[in-house]
């Protein structure tokens, strides 16, 4: 039996391969509204580095967040990652016309993400904490789809539903 020993992540991924990845595929967008806890927008924006998202768009009307500690927690990612602060009104002008606005949603019509076939050019949309996507912003959107559950707990955490979501997409690509 062999013995597993912890490698250090760069020195285990081969760079070269995954810079190979994008080449011929448009990059995936990740957007964020109303989110609140800090360790959210950070780990979102670090989701996008983990990827390799175009940009990260971050849609809030009226909440500041914590600078300091959105950086902290999305590691180098902030860095590295295009992230965009925008409104209500205007965070739509940040996601090119060819790419499709999905959500992650229990919403009228969602379809279960394992039995969807997701766009190549893809925003990925999560919501808040609380309260989810407002209707305003879901109509935006060209479909929603849902990650089932089979537990007590009904819900999955922002960052946990847009990478598990995330990565289903780039499993579908790379296919």
């Amino acid at each position: 039996m062999s013995v597993l020993k912890h490698i250090p992540s760069e020195s285990f991924f081969d760079r070269e391969k995954v810079s190979k990845f994008y080449v011929n595929k448009n990059r995936p967008i990740l957007i964020g509204i109303n989110l609140r806890n800090p360790a959210n927008i950070g780990g979102l924006i670090r989701l996008g580095g983990n990827i390799g998202a175009q940009k990260v768009i971050l849609i809030n009307d009226n909440q500041k967040c914590n600078l300091k500690k959105v950086k902290q927690a999305s590691a180098n990612a902030y860095e590295i990652i295009e992230t965009f602060f925008a409104t209500t009104q205007d965070w739509e002008k940040l996601v090119p016309e060819n790419y499709e606005i999905m959500a992650i949603e229990t919403a009228t019509s969602a379809t279960n993400i394992y039995a969807t076939k997701l766009p190549v050019n893809l925003a990925l949309m999560v919501g808040s904490e609380v309260s989810g996507i407002p209707d305003s912003i879901l109509t935006k959107c060209s479909r929603a789809i849902f990650i089932p559950t089979f537990g007590h707990t009904l819900s999955l955490n922002v960052v946990q539903a847009a990478a598990i979501a995330s990565y289903e997409w780039l499993r579908q690509q790379s296919i």
